[in-house]
């Protein structure tokens, strides 16, 4: 029984690691109603604030760009977008989800396009809820990301809700330690696996990050030291 306390005690302990270190160095950037300082939009007359952000003037479509504020990228090898549009046209004749559809782009500190994506929309919804993933070249120091709709008009526009930029060390596919099942090797998963030894719910195929043929402490351990690599 002391020795199963004292394995609770170590589980704790990492878990509070995780969150003090891990979440904190995660996120690079993130911009929402109450979160847009440093961001850029570059329709004049629309300042970023609150309300503009709550009654859809955000809009993305020609010149009409969102910038996020410089971030350091010096140990990031993927960026991973979350974001959440509002299409207030989306049910119109003249929508189209081609032209809606975002365009993801990562600038270095010389304002140079180093890494770009579309992102397509599959159909037409009032709200586009995505997430995306683009690679960081080696030996880049600082990053900015630019959201835009080139091809998109007053018909296809799609306002900018949320967006949460944070670093990943995969693509989004498939990856050891991914307890969550969500692409992404991150503190969720020392939540799951730290609920895991607690409860004692899974075999050792799911959960066993060392190998070792046991779920233990040690495994939380391997699994920090994944995320931090």
């Amino acid at each position: 029984m002391k020795s199963l306390l004292l394995g609770k005690k170590m589980v704790f302990t990492l878990l509070w690691m995780a969150f003090g270190i891990l979440a904190q160095a995660q996120k690079l950037a993130e911009f929402n109603l109450n979160s847009f300082d440093n961001w850029v939009y570059t329709r004049s007359g629309v300042e970023l604030n609150t309300n503009t952000i709550c009654t859809n003037k955000v809009n993305l479509y020609g010149n009409y760009m969102l910038i996020s504020p410089q971030f350091s990228a010096k140990t990031v090898k993927f960026v991973k977008v979350q974001a959440k549009f509002v299409v207030k046209e989306y049910a119109q004749p003249k929508y189209s989800i081609t032209k809606a559809s975002p365009t993801l782009e990562l600038l270095n500190e010389q304002g140079v396009v180093v890494a770009t994506k579309k992102h397509a929309y599959s159909e037409a919804l009032p709200q586009q809820v995505f997430e995306d993933y683009l690679a960081v070249p080696e030996g880049t120091n600082r990053l900015t990301m630019r959201i835009s709709a080139p091809r998109a008009d007053v018909n296809s526009a799609g306002a900018v809700h949320e967006l949460v930029l944070t670093a990943s060390s995969s693509d989004g596919s498939l990856v050891v330690g991914d307890l969550n099942g969500d692409g992404v090797c991150d503190v969720t998963d020392v939540t799951a696996l730290i609920n895991i030894i607690l409860e004692e719910s899974v075999t050792a195929d799911a959960a066993d990050i060392n190998g070792d043929g046991n779920i233990d402490v040690s495994d939380v351990t391997a699994l920090i030291n994944k995320i931090l690599q």
